[in-house]
């Protein structure tokens, strides 16, 4: 095999391997996202079990401050029918009866 043909040999095997090169870059590109996807989806997984798990063992050993987190919770969500219901005793009306109830007991 004389030089030049040892020339032409090396560059078709150049352009061989950087098309080998080109198609698996490519399938890297497109596998890539969906193996970051399902790692940080794993990762997610894994942490909210844990903090699930601590925050079951938070409630198993204080009960009561559990109780009261809940509580306040729940205050917080109910805060204006409970502020409605409040000012109506001060108001001297009772918020279960209704309107017209209300009214006969004025005259």
């Amino acid at each position: 095999m004389n030089h030049q043909a040892r020339i032409e040999r090396a560059r078709r095997e150049v352009v061989e391997a950087r098309l080998r090169l080109g198609v698996s870059i490519a399938g890297l590109q497109l596998r890539l996202p969906r193996q970051l996807a399902n790692r940080a989806w794993q990762g997610v997984r894994a942490k909210s079990g844990e903090v699930a798990e601590d925050a079951l063992d938070a409630v198993k050993n204080r009960p009561a401050a559990a109780g009261g987190a809940l509580a306040a919770v729940a205050l917080v969500l109910a805060r204006k029918p409970i502020g409605r219901l409040v000012s109506g005793w001060f108001a001297g009306k009772d918020e279960d009866e209704p309107q017209g109830l209300l009214e006969h007991r004025k005259k």
